[in-house]
């Protein structure tokens, strides 16, 4: 999907960046992958903190060649995260040349989601279910609720504790997770987690500034960066140690593990 503006961007920002994201690709471009067709090119930009210069994830521009013209079909923003496998289980029907989406599996587990792929076309396999492959990780959040613990967010959704023959029941756990893939339009991922860190970015994209939050949520996954804005969400309750309830967008970058002949 084009950059998920639900998270860090209002509409007439939005626009304006792909707009100005478009001029600066179309006069340098940043490569990275070519599809196996040669018809895709995947260019990255990469977005540095400016209160330190560090990069910490990157705008990656698909761009199709066809008929002597170049257009630009889709743009995703990913933050840095480790390499983490994956077992891939189906592709869903919302998927298209843009963008796949999957419901995924952590290997060797129970815990599936559903994630949206960035720089497909670095994997050259036509299809990629039934196996393992290395991403990095990335959530933007379109819904966010913050709880001061997993037992305030049972109490909140009507879960209190109580003793059974199996022992005490009490609810959901700080790392659930439930794929949303009957989506048909734009599946995502539900997930609670605790707020291990929060860094504010301001980064410069060709000629604008986005000012936005990353939060570095543990849950299901491992550490999960989760971007959203103060000006999108009421974070005003936000610190470390808190639960954090999310809907998500994950982004699962496949350049982790391109095939080697697609890296230009």
């Amino acid at each position: 999907m084009p950059l998920r503006q639900e998270s860090y961007l209002t509409e007439a920002e939005n626009n304006d960046i792909i707009g100005d994201l478009i001029e600066t690709v179309t006069k340098k471009s940043f490569p990275a992958f070519l599809s196996k067709d040669e018809l895709h090119l995947l260019a990255a930009y990469p977005l540095a903190d400016q209160s330190n210069g560090k990069v910490f994830g990157e705008i990656t521009t698909l761009v199709k060649s066809s008929d002597e013209k170049i257009e630009i079909i889709d743009c995703d923003l990913t933050i840095d995260n480790k390499n983490q496998s994956l077992h891939f289980i189906n592709r869903l029907p919302a998927s298209s040349e843009a963008n796949e989406y999957y419901t995924v599996a952590l290997p060797d587990t129970d815990i599936r989601f559903v994630i949206e792929t960035v720089n497909r076309y670095a994997v050259w396999d036509d299809k990629i279910e039934n196996q393992d492959l290395k991403v990095r990780l990335s959530a933007f959040a379109f819904r966010i609720l913050v709880h001061d613990n997993i037992e305030a967010y049972n109490k909140s959704i009507g879960f209190s504790p109580f003793d059974s023959k199996i022992g005490q029941v009490v609810g959901l756990s700080e790392v659930f997770c439930m794929p949303k893939d009957e989506e048909t339009k734009n599946p995502y991922t539900f997930f609670l987690g605790t707020v291990k860190d929060i860094k504010d970015v301001k980064t410069k994209l060709t000629k604008k500034f986005m000012e936005f939050s990353i939060i570095f949520v543990e849950c299901f996954s491992g550490i999960l960066p989760v971007v959203v804005s103060k000006k999108l969400f009421d974070l005003s309750k936000l610190q470390k140690g808190k639960l954090v309830e999310i809907s998500a967008s994950i982004k699962a970058d496949l350049g982790a593990d391109a095939t080697p002949k697609a890296v230009v």
